[in-house]
């Protein structure tokens, strides 16, 4: 029994160490311009169009050029970052980070694959 109970508790322990790190809330704080986008389909526009702006109170900015704007709320919960648009619907991306500088969106819009890279302003 004693054996059972180690071994749960090294696999847990294992699991746990090996996951990739987490992105908190409070590393998303800040301005981020896009950099690059790779996708399954041609692209329509400027990676450097896209940009975010994070809180400390839990809202953001989106903007797209000076052709959209967009304002809502987010959370992180595990590696997704999670959006709520004022006035729509909560949508979620697959966050990834390399350094403090460096994000990742995995998206995928109506099947096609999307990954923006972000970097801090």
């Amino acid at each position: 029994m004693k054996t059972k109970i180690f071994v749960f508790f090294l696999l847990a322990v294992t699991l746990f160490s090996c996951r990739k790190d987490l992105i908190e809330e409070a590393q998303l704080i800040g301005k981020w311009v896009c950099v690059d986008i790779k996708k399954d389909t041609p692209a329509t526009r400027k990676p450097s169009d896209i940009s975010f702006e994070f809180r400390k109170d839990s809202t953001y900015t989106y903007a797209l050029a000076n052709e959209y704007k967009e304002d809502g709320t987010f959370y992180t919960l595990d590696d997704k970052l999670y959006t709520t648009p004022n006035g729509k619907t909560k949508m979620a991306v697959k966050l990834g980070a390399s350094g403090t500088d460096t994000l990742r969106f995995y998206q995928n819009r109506g099947g096609n694959v999307e990954v923006w890279t972000m970097l801090r302003k």
